[in-house]
C-alpha cells in the first residue's frame, strides 16, 4: 500500500502540506497568481495511514476518474493562453519503464498539444493548459466566487469567443474571451461559443487561437485536471487495452510535480521558468509512516529506545573491557611475538 504526501504552493520553494479529499479549497497567493487549489485522490492513504473519501467521485460527469488537481483564480499579470503551460517537471533523470513508447503514444492521443523531453537530465512534459485540461471554465471578475466545495464548481463553460475589430492583429482584439482582458471591448461581435471540453480543446489545439487569447486580472479561470489512468493506493498506470505498469518498481524517491508555469524563453529550461502554482505528490516510505504514530506512542518508543540504548552501551562497554583484559593477559604471556601479531598491519592496501 502506497502512502502519499501531497504538498502545494505558488513556487517550488514554498510547497507545504495540503489536505486531500476535503470539503475546502486551499488558498494560495503570490505577486503573479491569486486563487486556490484542491486535490482529490480516489483510494488516497495519507502519511499517517489516514483515509478520506471525496464526494467528487460521485459526480456523474466524473465517473471513472481516479484523481483530480483543480485550481481557481486570477493571473495578476496578462499572459497569453499559449504561454500558460501545465504539466510535469523533474530535477533529475527518470527511469522510463519498458513500453514507455506506448504510454507516450497514449498521452499524445489524449493531448495532441503535449510536448516533452523525458530523456533529458531534467525531464519535463508540458502542454498549454487551455487545450489540455479536461474541464476548464472562464468568467469575468476580480473577486473569486463564494467558496463552495470543489466538486460543486468544477464544470465547463464561459468560452464565448468574439471576433476582433477588422484588421486587428494578435494582442489588438483578435479573438479574446468575452470582454477579454481589455482589448476587445466595444469593437467585438459574437462569433461562436465552445459548448464543451471537446470543442474547447479542439479550438485551442491551434496555436494561433491560443495566441489570440489573453488572461489577466479580470479573468477568473477554473480548471480541473482529472484522469483515470493512475490508480491508487497501489500506484499503477492503466492504459486502454489492458496495459498496466507498476509505477512503484520505477520510483527512485523523486517526487512527482504538477506545475502551472509560464512558457520559458528559448534556451531556458521549464524548471527555471516562472511558476504560478504547483502540486507535488511524494511517496512516504514505511519508516516515515511509523513516525506518524500518536505522540504517546512516540514517547513510549523513545523511552524504550533509550533503555535499549543504555543496555546496548553497557553490553558494548563490558565486551570491549573484557577484550582489553584478555589482550593484556595474552600479551604478557606471549611476549613481544604475540604483541607483534596483534599490532595493526601497515602493508594492507
Amino acid at each position: 500500500m502506497v502512502h502519499l504526501r501531497v504538498t502545494a504552493g505558488t513556487s517550488l520553494a514554498t510547497l507545504a502540506p495540503i489536505p486531500v479529499n476535503t470539503d475546502e479549497w486551499t488558498d494560495i497567493s503570490s505577486r503573479a497568481f491569486q486563487g486556490r487549489l484542491a486535490v482529490q485522490i480516489n483510494g488516497y492513504v495519507g502519511p499517517n495511514g489516514n483515509r478520506a473519501k471525496s464526494k467528487y467521485f460521485e459526480r456523474p460527469d466524473r465517473k471513472g476518474k481516479t484523481w483530480s488537481i483543480a485550481f481557481q483564480g486570477r493571473f495578476l499579470e496578462e499572459i497569453s493562453a499559449d504561454d500558460l503551460l501545465f504539466g510535469n517537471t523533474f530535477d533529475r533523470p527518470i527511469t522510463l519503464p519498458w513500453g514507455s513508447s506506448a504510454v507516450l503514444s497514449f498521452m499524445s492521443l489524449v493531448d495532441p498539444t503535449l510536448s516533452h523531453d523525458l530523456s533529458a537530465k531534467r525531464p519535463w512534459a508540458l502542454s498549454p493548459a487551455i487545450s489540455s485540461f479536461p474541464f476548464m471554465a472562464h468568467a469575468r471578475g476580480t473577486v473569486l466566487p463564494e467558496e463552495r466545495h470543489p466538486s460543486e464548481v468544477l464544470g465547463e463553460g464561459g468560452w464565448e469567443m468574439y471576433e476582433g475589430k477588422e484588421g486587428a492583429g494578435a494582442g489588438e482584439g483578435s479573438g479574446s474571451l468575452s470582454g477579454g482582458s481589455g482589448s476587445t471591448s466595444g469593437t467585438s461581435t459574437p462569433r461562436k461559443g465552445l459548448d464543451g471540453p471537446a470543442e474547447r480543446k479542439s479550438w485551442f489545439g491551434k496555436v494561433e487561437n491560443r495566441r489570440a487569447v489573453t488572461f489577466g486580472p479580470d479573468d477568473i479561470i477554473t480548471g480541473d485536471f482529472c484522469h483515470s489512468f493512475l490508480h491508487f493506493p497501489d500506484l499503477s498506470l492503466v492504459l486502454p487495452g489492458g496495459i498496466r505498469f507498476d509505477l512503484k518498481r520505477y520510483w527512485d524517491g523523486q517526487p512527482v510535480r504538477f506545475v502551472c508555469l509560464r512558457r520559458p524563453e528559448k534556451g531556458v529550461m521549464p524548471q527555471d521558468s516562472e511558476v504560478f502554482w504547483a502540486v507535488q505528490l511524494e511517496i512516504v516510505e514505511d519508516v516515515e509512516v511509523v513516525r506518524g504514530m500518536s505522540d504517546e506512542e512516540d514517547e513510549e518508543d523513545e523511552e524504550d529506545e533509550d533503555e535499549d540504548d543504555e543496555e546496548d552501551d553497557e553490553e558494548y562497554e563490558d565486551a570491549e573491557g573484557g577484550e582489553d583484559e584478555d589482550d593484556a593477559e595474552a600479551a604478557a604471556e606471549d611476549g613481544e611475538e604475540n604483541s607483534a601479531r596483534t599490532a595493526p598491519r601497515e602493508d594492507v592496501d
